[in-house]
């Protein structure tokens, strides 16, 4: 599993791709997350346009990354779910934890009217 970044203004922009499978992936993805994150950034996006699978694990790690965005006010947006991640998210009742959008485009869209 790996995560690229991309920086939109004061949105940050993160793309896991592969797998998330465990504690170890899952851990990976929350430390690379935070260490992304500024104190400015105004919202962060997962795009999981390439992400092919999130186990538990990294269910809990987007939850954590939610619990920290919110407490600091930051808009916090999940985009491009595959039908499984998607699947699994509405099965887990995540899609109502966060807030869950079908393309990148909306997810800007979706932050930039919090701001």
């Amino acid at each position: 599993m790996e995560v690229s970044f991309e920086r939109d203004g004061s949105v940050l922009i993160a793309r896991p791709h592969g797998r998330v499978e465990g504690l170890a992936a899952a851990t990976t993805l929350q430390k690379a997350l935070e260490d992304a994150l500024r104190p400015t950034d105004a919202a962060l996006i997962l795009d999981f346009e390439s992400l092919v699978y999130i186990s538990s694990a990294g269910l809990r790690a987007v939850a954590i990354l939610r619990n920290r965005t919110h407490a600091t006010r930051m808009n916090f947006v999940l985009c491009s779910l595959s039908k499984p991640v998607q699947d699994l998210f509405a099965s887990s009742g995540f899609d109502n934890l966060v807030r869950v959008v079908d393309t990148l485009d909306n997810a800007r869209w979706a932050v930039a009217e919090q701001f």
